[in-house]
This record gives structure tokens, sequence and C-alpha cells, in this order.
């Protein structure tokens, strides 16, 4: 109620961000707006509005496509994790979803629900739940449901393991399934997010390796490098990630 106060309409540094128009506060900076949420409210306070406008905007999604959108966006993980604070970011992450598929009907059946899910869950390095979310996910994929999204997170979860398995047998295990993975999904961005890791991988893991995994690894890579190679060259400029992955996987060949 505060926000329609006669002092705060009137105060010359909101309006700047915030004016008004016929009784309606109109938002300048989706920016600003983000920062206000991440740094002027309390975790819980958001995730409980955020929970009351995913709850309202569930039952509007069928009047139209702004309702929809809105909705859709309240499952994102990515928008969620962006409009919380830092300050107790893994609680209120897992507080959300759990609330969520208890407010909303039937959101646990969708193989949706449990990707976003999963993906919060890998955030916070909780890959065993992370696993279990993502199982749940394929379990719940329907025919014609599109499984490309969950096979890029399932090749992430596999690639973080692989980073943090100290057995290097283990670690190539891991590695080479989330290749597997990766080598056939749709050439986007989703993908080479996951391509990106192979450098990090070459850095931490690389000199470790047996000359059979070594070599292993260096296929791999190839592998990857010569996807790329065969992509037309206009591709790379509407996606920087794509041309960055090409580089990187490059630097590895050269310093094998």
């Amino acid at each position: 109620n505060a926000i329609f106060s006669s002092e705060l309409i009137q105060n010359t540094d909101f309006i700047q961000l915030f004016p008004s128009k016929n009784s309606e506060i109109l938002t300048k900076s989706s920016l600003y707006a983000r920062n206000l949420l991440k740094n002027h409210f309390k975790g819980l306070y958001t995730v409980n509005k955020l929970l009351d406008v995913a709850e309202k905007f569930q039952k509007l999604r069928s009047n139209g496509n702004i309702e929809s959108s809105i909705y859709n966006a309240l499952l994102k993980f990515s928008f969620i994790e962006r409009s919380l604070p830092n300050e107790n970011k893994t609680n209120m992450l897992i507080r959300y979803y759990e609330q969520l598929k208890t407010r909303i009907d039937r959101l646990e059946r969708t193989p949706h629900f449990w990707l976003q899910y999963a993906m919060a869950r890998i955030a916070i390095d909780d890959f065993n739940n992370a696993q279990n979310c993502l199982d749940t996910a394929y379990a719940k994929a329907y025919e014609g449901y599109d499984t490309s999204y969950l096979d890029a997170q399932q090749s992430r979860l596999w690639i973080q393991l692989s980073l943090r398995e100290h057995d290097q047998n283990k670690s190539m295990e891991y590695f080479q399934k989330a290749h597997k993975l990766l080598i056939n999904l749709y050439d986007d961005q989703y993908k080479y997010r996951q391509v990106e890791v192979y450098s990090d991988y070459f850095q931490e893991k690389y000199t470790k390796l047996s000359n059979k995994n070594k070599s292993h690894f260096k296929s791999y890579v190839q592998d990857m490098a010569k996807k790329l190679d065969g992509l037309h060259k206009g591709y790379f400029t509407e996606s920087n990630r794509m041309d960055y992955c090409h580089q990187k996987l490059n630097e590895i060949l050269v310093n094998i």
C-alpha cells in the first residue's frame, strides 16, 4: 500500500525509476527491479510472493499468451535463481520447488517441472537428489516429449560428477557418458553450455589420467570440435557461445 502514498509518488528519485500514470506505477528498468528483489527483500518473502503469483497465473494461463508466458517463467529455474537474494539462496530454491509442486495441481506429473527442480539441485551441488529429479522427469516423459533438455542437464550432472571423482577411471566413465549424450544433441546453446566444461576437465584432470584415458579424452574433444567445424560459419555470429567452445576445444587439442 505504501507504494501509492503521496510521499513516495512525489519523491523525485523514485519517479526517475518508477513513474506513475493514472494511479499505475510504471517500471522503467527491469534490471533495477531485479536488483530491488535481490537486495532489498528477504528470500522467504520473495519466495512466498512468487508462489502466490505462480498459483494465480496457473489459473489464468488459458486466458492468453501473456498469462501463459508469465506462468511458464515462474517454473524456470533460471528465472527464480536470478530473483532471489544470495543469502540463504540454497534453502529458498528448494523451498520454492517443494512448495510449488504442492500448491499447483498435477504439476509434479510433468517432466518439465522435474527438469527445473533438477537444475536447482545441480546448482547447489546436491547431485543425488538432482539425479532423482532427472530420473523422475525421464519416467514422466510422454510420447512426443522432446528429451533434449533433459539430456543436456543429465550430461551436465555427469560432467560435474566427473570433475569431483578422484578415481580416474570412474571420472572418465562419467565424462564418457556425458559426451555420448551431448554429441547427438541439437547444436544450440544448451548443448554447448555443457561443452564449455571440457576445458575445465582438461585443466583439472588431464595430467592425472592414464595414457588410455588421455586418448579417450582427446577423441571426445576431436569429435566435438569436428561437430563445430561442420556447422555453417554464419551460425557462429548468432551464438558467441558456440564460437567460444570452438576456440576452447582447439586450444585443448593444441596442448595435448
